[in-house]
């Protein structure tokens, strides 16, 4: 992700007023700009599918209310946003998996939140043990 203007050492506020994120795509070999697309706010966090089709992004404040997040699936192909799901403040780290599922941690309620990734369905939660705090996937 990129930031426009980025932040100066010494500023007091990271993300000035009027600061444009995107989501950038490299070319593997060269590093070169393959692609941008821009968000209308800041995440906090992104994971992009295998395949590269489908972006999932992290926004809101991670704090402040009950329902104060959102996870949010972005076609990479049209650039839009085509689905979005509000989460608890707990819900702070966004993995995905290739075998089809994107996670997301709930440190304050002890639990994963999931996505069917190839048909953008809302799972629901799955209690944890403990506090998960990072998410990471294998193929099955």
């Amino acid at each position: 992700m990129t930031a426009e203007p980025g932040p100066s050492f010494g500023d007091d506020e990271w993300w000035a007023p009027g600061t444009r994120f995107s989501l950038m795509a490299f070319g593997a070999k060269r590093l070169d700009d393959a692609g941008a697309w821009p968000l209308a706010s800041r995440p906090s966090a992104a994971a992009v599918m295998p395949d590269g089709g489908r972006a999932y992004l992290l926004r809101g404040a991670g704090y402040g209310g009950a329902w104060s997040r959102h996870l949010a699936s972005l076609d990479l192909a049209s650039g839009a946003v085509t689905r979005q799901w509000p989460l608890p403040e707990g819900a702070l780290a966004l993995g995905v998996s290739p075998a089809g599922k994107a996670y997301v941690a709930d440190a304050l309620g002890d639990r994963l939140w999931r996505v069917v990734t190839r048909t953008d369905t809302f799972l629901g939660s799955v209690p944890m043990p403990g506090t998960p705090i990072a998410v990471a996937a294998r193929p099955a």
